[in-house]
């Protein structure tokens, strides 16, 4: 059910180095409880374990209604309509679930109004490399 690292490696490139931790961490709760994590980025699964959550990786193959609700989302987003996307992937949390996305720089407002537009909660903003991480929290 969950990808074979093969899969994994089949993942586009963006062109940022990896996550720092520390950034990831202080975008997520201090409650410390690991979380299961649907990862839809590869850059963000060795911040994820080091911090103590399940990473799920999905095959194409496998349709998101199969793996059931999930606490943590974790995608890149470039262009095309950021608002249905994130519309999208916060029907796939549970409530109180939340939605990391990473972007470049140039693309910080856009993410923050995207992530407003949505519905979303408590979203924060935080420099990530060559990018910016954004969260927000389902209602």
């Amino acid at each position: 059910m969950l990808a074979s690292s093969t899969w994994l490696q089949a993942l586009p490139l963006v062109g940022w180095p990896g996550l720092a931790r520390s950034t990831l961490a202080s975008l997520l709760p201090a409650e410390g409880h690991p979380r299961q994590a649907l990862v839809l980025d590869r850059r963000f699964v060795r911040p994820l374990r080091a911090l103590g959550h399940t990473v799920l990786l999905p095959a194409p193959e496998v349709g998101q209604s199969e793996l059931g609700k999930v606490d943590l989302v974790c995608a890149t987003l470039l262009g095309g309509d950021l608002i249905a996307a994130l519309r999208q992937y916060a029907g796939w949390l549970t409530s109180g679930g939340m939605i990391v996305a990473r972007g470049p720089v140039r693309e910080r407002q856009r993410l923050g109004a995207a992530f407003l537009h949505a519905g979303l909660v408590d979203i924060r903003q935080a420099r990530s490399g060559r990018g910016y991480l954004t969260a927000g929290v389902v209602p």
